[in-house]
């Protein structure tokens, strides 16, 4: 079965001087001038049956639930013969963290921004609709092939950053950080009916952080440079997404002056460039491989991670940051890490019906913000809302909205996550709502080889909504900034495969639906014009 194809990007508008970028979650770190455009692209997709699929990428740190639904609504109510619907619409992201934040209904990706966005959430739906629009006008038959490249290891542009991590689990067979991450490129090449290539859709796993905190200028990351040189270089479209991205860094220098890991020069920008290029260089290494032909089957649900993994909570090690984004100074490590025990210790203590079974579910994290009841340091958020600390930057409105009752509905970062699995002919897509680490993705990529056998499967992680990071569970008793920041516990992994193993088997199934904050509350965290 031949399948038609199209194309589209349209500049997103977010340029909003002041605003907080989401990523690093540093008060430093917000838009005040604009260095690259940011893109919304969309790849569009029919077969023989007028089954559609739509695939967009957004230039941002990452996709929300927010704007996916209210993507695709606008979508079902603009083109309703098209029949589309969350599953047949993957929004995914290249993860930027040099662009702003504020489009999550989530408040605790929010605090540092501060606050949700309307403007801004209205402009990257808006980009992402009529691109995902004009990419339907120009749907034609056309030629795709699967194919695939293992980037050498003389080209640096992507090392593990969480050895200590890696090497606990059984898989792992190397000690050397730039042999520890998955180097395969996988890609789709797209050609028209006269042999000419159209276009390139390219999932390979690092972060797009050449750019770091010191930076106040609104920027594609390497991701943006990828995509931008090989449209510019080959007169096509392209699409650099992610695959496992989550211990992967771009960054594998010291810079002893910002005390920091940094790309192979002093000027961030000139390594964006750098690693941009060498992706965009791998990509056209890609060989047609694999012809895509068949049907197109999507399917889409909503699971709930509590009920197989954990209620969310964040630990030491998310607070701590990572060598290339540091967080809370190590100094403040030993109080606590004293402060989590003891407020571990006092609830097992005095409920241990209630907390038991959340506690070992986290295993060795060490809690400083349990979502179950929005307590910070172990401090109820009842206390919290007595003490007089005004806004800042590092916690932007967070008290004073504890103190306006804004922050009653918990979680504060979503526990329903989305599931979709998307078979394109032969390929199939696996959409992946978080930062998945190289192992963990190889583990989820196994259990879906074994439900599909014969198709060639594609990891495509930050999509359709955000939660933190998947690692393993070896990965996961290491406790580093993975660990801290794999919000369900332990099991986390375990969950995800097992939910996608239940889409697997049962594509109809429709889950539970998302999550909902009350309108009253996030008008209070909304900022008004």
């Amino acid at each position: 079965m031949l399948l038609k194809a199209g194309f589209s990007k349209k500049e997103m508008d977010c340029f909003f001087p002041g605003l907080g970028m989401m990523g690093f979650g540093q008060a430093h770190n917000v838009v005040r001038s604009q260095a690259t455009p940011l893109f919304a692209r969309a790849a569009a997709f029919c077969d023989e049956q007028n089954n559609y699929f739509i695939f967009i990428n957004v230039e941002l740190a990452f996709a929300t639930i927010a704007v996916k639904e209210e993507l695709t609504n606008r979508l079902k109510a603009e083109l309703p013969h098209l029949k589309l619907s969350l599953a047949s619409v993957m929004l995914t992201s290249q993860h930027t963290h040099s662009a702003p934040g504020g489009y999550t209904h989530y408040p605790f990706y929010n605090f540092t921004i501060p606050g949700f966005q309307p403007k801004l959430f209205n402009n990257i739906v808006s980009a992402c609709a009529e691109a995902a629009k004009d990419a339907i006008k120009t749907l034609a038959p056309s030629r795709i092939s699967w194919g695939n490249y293992k980037i050498p290891l003389e080209k640096n542009v992507a090392i593990n950053r969480s050895m200590m991590a890696y090497r606990h689990n059984p898989e792992a067979n190397t000690t050397r950080s730039n042999e520890a991450v998955n180097r395969e490129m996988q890609g789709l090449n797209i050609y028209d009916s006269q042999e000419n290539l159209r276009a390139h859709l390219n999932w390979f796993g690092v972060h797009a952080t050449s750019i770091s905190s010191y930076n106040t200028k609104i920027h594609h990351d390497n991701k943006g440079v990828a995509a931008t040189v090989l449209e510019g270089k080959k007169n096509i479209f392209a699409i650099f997404a992610q695959e496992a991205a989550g211990d992967v860094s771009p960054n594998f220098v010291w810079d002893k002056k910002l005390k920091r890991m940094c790309g192979p020069t002093e000027d961030q920008y000139e390594n964006a460039r750098i690693n941009g290029t060498i992706q965009a260089e791998s990509a056209e290494q890609i060989k047609d491989s694999v012809e895509v032909a068949g049907e197109i089957k999507c399917s889409h649900a909503y699971f709930d991670l509590s009920a197989k993994a954990a209620n969310a909570a964040h630990g030491l090690g998310f607070f701590k940051g990572t060598l290339e984004g540091p967080g809370l100074p190590e100094f403040l490590s030993p109080a606590l890490k004293l402060i989590a025990n003891l407020a571990k210790s006092i609830r097992l203590t005095f409920n241990p019906e209630k907390h038991k079974a959340f506690f070992e579910a986290h295993g060795n994290k060490q809690i400083l913000l349990d979502n179950r009841a929005g307590d910070i340091f172990g401090i109820p958020k009842s206390w919290w809302k007595k003490l007089p600390i005004p806004a800042n930057g590092g916690t932007g409105n967070l008290f004073p909205l504890l103190r306006a009752g804004a922050l009653e509905t918990l979680p504060w970062v979503p526990e329903v996550l989305p599931f979709q699995i998307v078979h394109l002919g032969n390929v199939t897509i696996i959409g992946v709502a978080g930062e998945i680490t190289t192992v963990a993705s190889a583990r989820l990529k196994s259990a879906m080889n074994q439900k599909f056998p014969s198709q060639k499967i594609i990891i495509s992680s930050y999509a359709n909504a955000y939660m933190g990071y998947i690692t393993t569970p070896e990965e996961y008793d290491e406790q580093c900034y993975e660990g801290g920041h794999c919000v369900y516990g332990r099991r986390t992994l375990n969950a995800f495969i097992e939910y996608f193993c239940d889409l697997a088997d049962s594509p109809s199934m429709t889950g539970q639906n998302s999550f909902q904050f009350p309108p009253s509350e996030l008008s209070m965290r909304t900022q008004k014009s």
